[in-house]
């Protein structure tokens, strides 16, 4: 006997409610991913497959990667002025 429509439609939606819950997920890790951090191999690697499988989430990943990129020159084209550096110098020694 099939399915009712409305009940296949209910699945439809709890699966979709799934994918953006685990999309969430891979993207609230996606900055450590990309900054080489504490993520065990596992989580690298279905970072990685989900990356693969799922396009939003790769675009994303796409302009995360580009931002950091950008900020790490930034950090070295910039640097703190030498009278910044003594106030905190001294500010550390008096703390």
């Amino acid at each position: 006997m099939a399915r009712p429509e409305t009940d296949r439609a209910h699945e439809d939606d709890s699966e979709q409610g799934k994918m953006k819950e685990y999309c969430r997920t891979t993207l609230e890790l996606i900055h450590l991913y990309l900054d080489g951090e504490i993520l065990s191999e596992l989580q690298r690697q279905e970072i990685r497959v989900h990356l693969e499988e799922c396009g939003p989430c790769y675009e994303r990943f796409g302009l995360q990667r580009r931002v950091t990129v950008i900020v790490s020159r930034q950090r070295r084209h910039s640097s703190c002025p030498q009278e910044l550096r003594a106030r905190i110098s001294q500010i550390l020694l008096e703390g």
